[in-house]
């Protein structure tokens, strides 16, 4: 009867074991081989490099997947759940996540550091809080954006667009935002050290408090732009 009892419990174990694997296999395997996939369940999946440009993912489950280095390029993600997933170094190049796309409208608190975003649409997307290192966002569109304390650190910006964006508190020190729009956005308390803003267009941008020690403003655009401490500056209204 004891031996009985402890093969039951040995099978018992073999069974919970095996339903421990979060995601749905034959599903990641579905992914994985380029097939699309709504409402799958990838939670915990390792997509670590893998091919995803183009795919239907709408309301798949990617809580804590590994989707760093992954191809993302107009995957449609629209109401998948990415909580805690990791987006290291993902490429990103032409995503569109606006209102009229299929892409979630918040990356709030997403860990994007050194993602592609070249030429990415993120027009009024929530970016709160989110690592944004070392990105390559060169031409992207952050219109209305939600910026605040994101971390932009070294990230290259070249000619992207910011306008009216929220970055207050944002940490944009070192990066290159050469020839960016940056009309009338709020960057109140931003960190911008060593940024280098040549040929950028500040018009109407809210700078108070902000840090632009060591910042290049060469040929910046400034009009009716607020400075850091709390005046404003007109002296590129004529360009």
């Amino acid at each position: 009867m004891r031996i009985l009892q402890s093969l039951r419990i040995a099978t018992l174990g073999l069974v919970l074991s095996s339903g421990a694997q979060a995601f749905n296999e034959t599903q990641l395997n579905m992914v994985i081989g380029g097939e699309n996939c709504t409402s799958c369940d990838l939670k915990e999946a390792d997509l670590s490099g893998k091919n995803l440009e183009g795919l239907f993912l709408s309301m798949a489950d990617l809580t804590g997947a590994d989707l760093s280095a992954a191809r993302l390029s107009k995957t449609c993600l629209f109401g998948a759940s990415v909580s805690n997933a990791n987006l290291q170094n993902a490429v990103m190049v032409g995503l569109e996540a606006t209102a009229n796309t299929f892409m979630p409208t918040s990356f709030a608190g997403w860990d994007l550091r050194k993602a592609d975003m070249r030429d990415g649409g993120f027009k009024k997307v929530d970016f709160s809080n989110s690592k944004l290192q070392d990105v390559l966002g060169d031409s992207a569109d952050f219109t209305k954006a939600k910026l605040v304390n994101a971390d932009f650190t070294g990230a290259s910006l070249v000619g992207a667009r910011f306008k009216y964006a929220d970055a207050s508190g944002a940490n944009l020190s070192y990066t290159i935002l050469l020839t960016a729009d940056l009309k009338g956005a709020n960057l109140r308390g931003a960190d911008l050290t060593k940024a280098d803003l040549r040929f950028a267009n500040l018009d109407g941008a809210d700078l108070t408090g902000a840090t632009l020690d060591g910042a290049l403003l060469g040929d910046a655009r400034l009009c009716n732009t607020i400075m850091p401490d709390g005046t404003r500056e007109y002296g590129g209204c004529s360009r």
